[in-house]
């Protein structure tokens, strides 16, 4: 007891947290920042708690502890090494048999409408979150020289950030320049659910601050969407970094059809157009599109030849659903929209996003125009049934066909992504297709 005494002495304590070469070291102070935000966040939510005033205590002895040790900016050499993350999520998925969200062809039509929120300008500052990260968020940071990150704190906190493993599995953050791992951290953020997302995009920030970064609406890539609305912004000052925008007056890809689009084939060509610019912006996107490669995911950016043929075979499912919608056969119509549905569907990562996620959200607004289809076949006197698979997935099999396994995400034995839908149309049965997780 008395070496546990001399250990949690305050000096002991700041001198085992600040030894550079210890990985025990490093992995407590990282929990330790972790702790020190959450702390913050509950003062702030439960504000009459009569154990308010002993955990503002509690912080300002994190902030003393966590203080930087009086020397030199450590050198490459010494850089604390980063670690592996590959907790995997536990998630309660819907009902296998869930129906596609009903929709009218107004309702589809309002996609097509600009967003009637104006773009934020420049002083209109992002929200404080529960967690204050203006006062001690983490120890003063020592300018950079040379070529080092500036914003070396943000990829340390989001390696040891257990809850962003949770949804991407393990995190890579490979950049070694502040531009580019501005992206590939903000790339990695539109996966996860936004309440997730709009928190580490907020602390994001505030490193970014905090290093003489400046908030930047200007420097844009504009992505063609249905409305006008900034992902992420951009950096300016001592950090330089583009942000990205969805924008009503990006023009349409150029290998799609360009006239005679309308509804809800307008609203597609606008998606489709932005995954083309994404597969060419973010590495981490695979597909497992069956008409390309029946027997697994492929990873887009590190083999050309499954990427080109991909992108091939979505802008002809696409061309498809044009030509059959000029021929006027519902059936075919419909055959063709689900078709081009699980191309859609087919470009994932690996886990796949979570459905509440801006991917995930994008995705199932594709989905919901096969309501439309649906209807219009109904209304024809046919007989149609369309369902995502979702949930167990031994409750699916018999509705599924060609399904692929994955070791990561989401709960064992359980449905991570539904691929294609399952379809009754008429008599004929068209199978769906999923990616789930194994028991093992």
């Amino acid at each position: 007891m008395e070496h546990l005494g001399n250990f949690l002495n305050k000096e002991h304590f700041s001198n085992f947290l600040n030894q550079k070469k210890s990985d025990l070291a490093s992995v407590l102070r990282w929990n330790l920042l972790a702790v020190q935000v959450q702390l913050k966040e509950a003062i702030a939510k439960y504000t009459t708690d009569p154990g308010v005033q002993e955990c503002q205590a509690l912080l300002e002895e994190l902030d003393l502890l966590l203080e930087p040790p009086l020397e030199p900016t450590p050198t490459n050499e010494e850089k604390i090494p980063e670690p592996n993350s590959s907790l995997e999520k536990d998630s309660l998925l819907d009902d296998p048999f869930e129906a596609i969200s009903s929709q009218s062809e107004n309702e589809v039509d309002s996609l097509l409408e600009p967003s009637l929120e104006p773009t934020p300008t420049n002083e209109e500052k992002i929200q404080e979150t529960n967690s204050s990260l203006e006062d001690h968020f983490f120890e003063p940071i020592p300018s950079p020289s040379g070529n080092e990150l500036k914003l070396i704190r943000l990829r340390e906190y989001l390696l040891a950030d257990n809850k962003l493993s949770e949804y991407v599995g393990s995190v890579e953050l490979n950049s070694n320049n502040d531009s580019d791992l501005w992206q590939e951290v903000q790339y990695l953020l539109l996966r996860l659910p936004e309440p997730e997302a709009n928190r580490l995009q907020k602390i994001a920030l505030e490193l970014a601050l905090e290093v003489g970064g400046e908030k930047d609406e200007r420097s844009l890539t504009l992505l063609p969407f249905t409305k006008d609305e900034i992902l992420y912004p951009g950096l300016t000052g001592k950090l330089e970094a583009k942000g990205l925008c969805l924008s009503t007056q990006e023009k349409l890809d150029q290998r799609l059809t360009q006239e005679n689009l309308q509804g809800e084939l307008l609203f597609l060509a606008k998606v489709i157009s932005l995954y083309l610019q994404f597969i060419e912006l973010y590495p981490q996107i695979h597909h497992a599109f069956k008409t390309v490669d029946r027997f697994g995911v492929r990873r887009l950016s590190s083999d050309p030849e499954q990427k080109s043929k991909y992108i091939t075979a979505l802008i002809n499912r696409f061309q498809r659903a044009v030509t059959t919608e000029e021929s006027g056969d519902i059936l075919e119509i419909l055959q063709a929209r689900i078709d081009l549905d699980e191309a859609i569907h087919s470009l994932v990562y690996v886990p796949p996003v979570d459905r509440y996620s801006w991917w995930g959200q994008l995705q199932k607004k594709c989905r919901d125009t096969l309501a439309v289809i649906s209807t219009r076949a109904k209304k024809a006197g046919h007989q149609v049934k369309i369902r995502p698979l979702w949930g167990s997935y031994a409750d699916i099999l018999s509705r599924s066909k060609d399904d692929l396994e994955l070791d990561s995400g989401g709960t064992p034995g359980e449905v991570l992504a539904c691929l294609r839908v399952y379809a009754k149309i008429q008599e004929e049965v068209l199978p769906g297709r999923v990616l789930f997780r194994g028991q093992r």
